[in-house]
């Protein structure tokens, strides 16, 4: 339990000093890391106001999908909060509520439906992720990889942009950007 605590602190460390290598030490699991991944895009991603309807409404973190995490979520971010705001944690079906979600991770299990999932948060400000291969190219914000026993992130900043997101620069100094392939 006590490692737990130093999730948020590894990821930290790993954002800002990208020669750390992943999972040695610690010997976390790839979801427990890409969870950590998930709260630290929450610290450096702002949104518009009209995002929320109150000072103390939650930041929600929705799974849509098979979800890959179990519990490790909950683990990894309950309990803690994002600029004062209360991190709620959410899991959803492709026939529910995701566009009430800040960030969403695409699941795996959600490959095929990619485009109506990208049509219902047209006009929506919630900040995409997935471990889908080539996710961000095929119209996702942000794209988890394994490299070189890293997770690694590529983000597609017209996506961010469309959705009226705002990235730190730190954040996106240390990712890989890429653009959305032409249909």
């Amino acid at each position: 339990m006590k490692l737990l605590r130093f999730i948020p602190l590894l990821l930290c460390l790993m954002i800002f000093r990208s020669d750390v290598i992943v999972a040695q030490p610690l010997s976390l699991s790839e979801y427990e890391i890409k969870a950590a991944f998930l709260y630290n895009f929450a610290k450096f991603t702002e949104w518009p106001p009209e995002t929320f309807s109150g000072e103390n409404d939650s930041l929600v973190i929705g799974v849509l999908g098979r979800d890959p995490f179990g519990d490790v979520l909950e683990k990894v971010i309950g309990g803690k909060t994002i600029g004062g705001r209360p991190i709620a944690i959410h899991r959803f079906r492709y026939s529910g509520f995701f566009e009430r979600c800040h960030i969403l991770f695409v699941s795996e299990s959600e490959i095929s439906r990619l485009r109506d999932i990208f049509q219902r948060l047209q006009k929506a400000s919630v900040l995409t992720v997935s471990d889908i291969p080539e996710f961000a190219q095929k119209g996702g914000m942000i794209y988890l990889y394994p490299k070189e026993n890293k997770i690694r992130f590529a983000i597609n900043i017209s996506q961010v942009e469309k959705a009226r997101l705002k990235l730190s620069a730190k954040l996106l100094n240390l990712s890989q950007i890429v653009k959305e392939e032409r249909n």
